[in-house]
């Protein structure tokens, strides 16, 4: 500050927001460096000028610049790790809700015979079964053994049925599909022409036992028709499930280790206060 002009004790006192006792510990720490002229302003003397001259020569001219590229660069690092982050937590997303599907006709029962008198119901029984593929006859029902698996959440299956109907006659008819435990799992009113008809069930069948398909003939006269039953095979699986739990993970770490590396920051900045102090 001397080097630059005289000051007076006032002014110094003010640029360097200290109190008065400490201004006087310093400049008379000072000694040969410093004088006080006559009309009470400091200035360096011939010893405090060579001094500060020197001082100059050896300072760094370019603090700032540094600081700001450096500065800079640390604030890029931080954004392209954000981004970095958010692209790796939104691709383990979609890598964990990825799913794969197969579709396959595990067993096809031809030409059951469905014959309903006025308001009357046909009921045919369809028991699933764990075991090898096969099917079994019987009077009013099939058996049909699918393959045995345990589902995960990353491999499952599902079974769907497929009614094909050939008849000769008006069609008038309630299809109800019931469960093992006799809950209604679809029910559909058809009608028209002597025609073929395929029907899809809406229905999941995800558990062994008997299910139910129940014709009820609403019309006035018998109901006679030709009925194929399609079991089908729908297998789920999500590939990448465990390649995205790891960067859903890995992103997820990410503001912790951010937060970790702010708190020992923020305690080495106090120790070097405190050591300073």
């Amino acid at each position: 500050m001397l080097r630059d002009r005289e000051l007076t004790f006032s002014q110094i006192l003010e640029v360097l927001s200290i109190d008065s006792g400490h201004l006087s510990y310093h400049l008379e720490n000072l000694g040969d460096l410093v004088t006080h002229s006559s009309d009470g302003k400091y200035k360096l003397s011939s010893f405090g000028l060579a001094a500060a001259r020197l001082m100059g020569g050896v300072e760094e001219h370019n603090p700032p610049a540094v600081s700001m590229r450096k500065t800079k660069v640390d604030t890029s690092i931080r954004i392209f790790s954000i981004v970095l982050a958010v692209v790796l937590l939104l691709v383990g997303v979609h890598a964990v809700d990825s799913t794969t599907q197969t579709y396959g006709e595990l067993v096809i029962a031809p030409d059951i015979p469905v014959a309903a008198a006025p308001n009357q119901r046909f009921v045919y029984n369809v028991t699933l079964t764990y075991g090898n593929q096969s099917t079994i006859g019987e009077p009013d029902g099939i058996r049909i053994g699918t393959l045995a698996s345990e589902d995960s959440f990353v491999e499952w299956k599902e079974y769907h049925f497929q009614l094909d109907f050939k008849y000769t006659s008006t069609m008038d008819i309630v299809l109800t599909i019931l469960d093992p435990s006799g809950k209604v799992l679809s029910v559909a009113p058809l009608g028209g022409s002597p025609d073929n008809l395929g029907i899809g069930i809406p229905a999941l069948f995800t558990q062994p036992g008997t299910y139910s398909i129940e014709i009820q003939n609403e019309k006035s006269g018998w109901f006679y028709a030709n009925m194929t039953l399609h079991l089908q095979q729908y297998q789920f699986q999500r590939p990448f499930f465990y390649y995205g739990l790891a960067g859903i993970v890995s992103a997820s770490l990410y503001p912790i280790i951010v937060f970790l590396a702010w708190v020992l920051t923020k305690k080495d900045k106090q120790t070097l206060m405190l050591s300073k102090q």
